[in-house]
């Protein structure tokens, strides 16, 4: 009961305007360019096994990727699906990211070259994937693998494939002369490449099993640039931060990677899932994500301020992936539905504002997550999903110089916490705020059964060890559970950090990890809630570790675990002391503002293009607009909204006619709505 009320509560509107909100768009007043690679998107078209479904090494896979391009490529005719490429292109994406994902993670370019007759199950390759770009007219950015092969051989690897790119086909570039023998004689001229992808989550399945550490990830993008700038030095490449709902901007991983690698950085890689709306209802899972942009802003400049702090300069920032935390289907598909797509759509608006030098949502078609279905070869389209029509609607915005689009008196609505997103209210944010701290700890080893082979001992109130012997079997044992603070109760935020000293000794030759972690006792397959420390060194030597979990309002008790990754024969002893765990009211952040737009003109100036959005759930708003620098003439508006937001179903958006004056308009704007505006110029 009290969960429902603090729900109910943190979700009441707070309207703190003193006069009718007003949208004032001033024509003469120019802010920039709009930027067109900000609606890019991410194509899934590499090699599965070991990622995702079967074995690596496995005889049968799933050949929708490399045969047909996702649902985009016909293999037989060579050439783009007709229907799926038609819907594509009028998108207007800008950019298109290949070959993924983590399907990078095992992903060797040279079996996607070369001629077709020798590569019979990967029909749509790089020169594919570069003949879509042209016919799109989207930039390329190519993720460079991370684990494909062993850590030392990879820079030779990408020098030699940016050379295949980019370099003149003459006898200084054997591998752009093979480009040209297989039938472009010209270089492509790719300009953006990113080093790995999430690269700190290993590579799943792999064999043998990489996971670099963050200093082996810096080493890796250190070397890998200087070979790929001996190749190319005019490329732009980009290094990668954990993905996350943001919150997690200060974790190791981050600090680290800027630290050792900003330096050799043209970008930096942010992947953003959130909110953790997973198994949240229609009506609190909205709540979130209409919240959830405004905190994202936030957090992107708490992400440039440790750039600039750890990398000594300003580096540009790129989000290559970006959608709802939440790949469920129950209690309904949150990544398909209508509030999905108004939240990313918002978030195109965010890109623009933050000035990103790119964005790729993910993804296009198909896959886990796609806006629409396709069979194989055929490329006709099957379904569309109630998240295309923000992306139909973005791809017809035309206007490239933008101009001042303010609204005053703007209401200010809060929002309750939710994994990912901290509460909004007042008027300003408040920092997070220790209150616990403890050191010791009632230690119940009832989980580790003989068949786990691993021995625990208690070895002072925060030590303790474990001895492992020959274990082959994956695990995630807790040995301790931490309450729910009374401090924090049920519907507010708190997160635990725990910090420790650690030593794995090795024995013998087998392989694996073995690290602590935080989850939420419920289990990981009901809140998706857990959390790990980086890999214990295996060198016998004692390691400062630490790492923290932002506990769901609605978290019982937090579990500590020993986590036993890909082992394969491991022996040793695992000590642990000094462990101390510290818990800390969440972050608040203010209260969001319920309308946000952006405004720009055509190329020809003859146009103003305007998109709103009302992130109010419940209740329309009527609202005056008023332009300056130039008289309207006539316009017309395309309003997105579905009463139940929770719907999946594709839909086409309402068309009304604009009442305009030459001055401005009145307009009514629907409750969790988006609305793009055509409105004509009087010369």
């Amino acid at each position: 009961m009290l969960v429902r009320i603090s729900l109910i509560l943190g979700a009441v509107l707070l309207f703190t305007r003193l006069a009718a909100a007003t949208l004032q768009i001033d024509l003469s007043r120019e802010t920039g360019r709009f930027n067109p690679l900000i609606l890019g998107q991410n194509l899934e078209a590499a090699d599965t096994r070991g990622i995702f479904g079967p074995p690596v090494g496995a005889a049968k896979w799933p050949l929708q990727g490399v045969k047909y391009g996702q649902g985009l490529w016909n293999p037989t005719a060579q050439q783009p699906a007709d229907g799926s490429f038609g819907l594509a292109e009028s998108l207007n994406s800008g950019m298109l990211r290949y070959p993924g994902g983590c399907l990078v993670h095992n992903f060797n370019w040279k079996d996607a070259v070369g001629p077709l007759s020798e590569r019979p199950q990967w029909k749509f390759g790089v020169d594919q994937f570069l003949e879509l770009c042209r016919r799109l007219n989207q930039e390329p950015v190519i993720t460079l693998t991370d684990y494909a092969l062993p850590a030392a051989e990879l820079p030779a690897h990408f020098a030699e494939f940016v050379e295949y790119l980019n370099a003149p086909a003459t006898p200084e570039h054997p591998w752009a002369q093979k480009r040209a023998l297989w039938g472009h004689p010209e270089p492509y001229g790719v300009r953006y490449f990113e080093l790995g992808n999430e690269s700190g989550h290993g590579n799943h399945n792999g064999v043998p099993r990489r996971k670099f550490t963050p200093e082996e990830y810096a080493d890796y993008a250190v070397k890998s640039a200087a070979a790929i700038r001996r190749a190319d030095p005019s490329v732009k490449l980009g290094i990668v931060m954990a993905p996350g709902s943001g919150i997690n901007w200060d974790c190791e991983w981050n600090r680290k990677v800027l630290a050792g690698a900003g330096a050799v950085a043209d970008y930096v890689v942010l992947h953003f899932y959130g909110p953790a709306i997973l198994n949240s209802g229609p009506e609190e899972a909205l709540r979130a994500v209409l919240a959830y942009p405004d905190q994202l802003a936030a957090r992107i400049g708490c992400y440039r301020r440790n750039i600039r702090e750890l990398a000594g300069r300003d580096l540009p920032t790129a989000v290559t992936e970006y959608n709802v935390g939440s790949s469920k289907s129950k209690p309904f598909p949150h990544r398909f539905s209508f509030m999905a797509g108004l939240m990313c759509a918002d978030e195109i608006r965010l890109w623009q504002q933050e000035n990103m030098l790119f964005a790729n949502y993910w993804h296009l078609l198909n896959g886990a997550w796609g806006l629409f279905r396709t069979p194989d070869e055929s490329g006709e389209v099957t379904r569309r999903y109630a998240t295309l029509p923000f992306f139909e609607e973005w791809g017809k915005f035309g206007g490239r110089q933008l101009v001042e689009a303010v609204v005053a008196d703007n209401p200010r609505l809060a929002a309750a916490p939710l994994g990912g997103l901290w509460e909004s209210r007042g008027d300003r944010p408040q920092p997070e705020r220790r209150f616990a701290s403890r050191d010791t700890f009632r230690f119940d080893f009832g989980k580790y059964l003989p068949k786990y082979r691993i021995k625990p001992a208690a070895a002072g109130k925060n030590a303790l060890t474990f001895r492992l012997d020959e274990v082959n079997r994956e695990s995630y044992l807790p040995f301790a559970v931490l309450p729910r603070p009374q401090e924090s109760p049920f519907g507010t935020g708190y997160k635990t950090k725990l910090r420790f000293e650690a030593r794995f000794t090795p024995e013998g030759k087998g392989r694996g990890t073995v690290a602590l972690g935080l989850a939420d006792t419920r289990g990981w397959n009901v809140t998706n809630s857990a959390s790990a420390s980086d890999p214990i060194a295996a060198d016998g030597k004692f390691h400062e570790y630490w790492f923290e979990l932002p506990a769901l309002p609605a978290c019982p008790s937090t579990e500590l675990l020993l986590r036993v990754e890909r082992p394969s024969g491991l022996s040793g002893k695992l000590e642990i002391r000094n462990l101390v765990a510290e818990e800390f009211h969440s972050p608040t952040e203010p209260a969001y503002p319920a309308l946000a737009a952006l405004a720009g003109k055509s190329a020809d100036g003859r146009t103003l293009h305007l998109i709103v959005f009302n992130k109010d759930p419940e209740r329309p708003m009527t609202v005056p607009v008023a332009v300056t620098g130039g008289r309207l003439k006539s316009g017309t508006g395309f309003e997105l909204y579905q009463e139940k937001p929770e719907s999946i179903d594709y839909f086409t958006p309402a068309r009304r006619a604009v009442p305009v004056r030459p001055d401005g308009f009145d307009w009514t704007f629907p409750p969790h709505s988006m609305t793009r505006f055509e409105l004509e110029l009087l010369p």
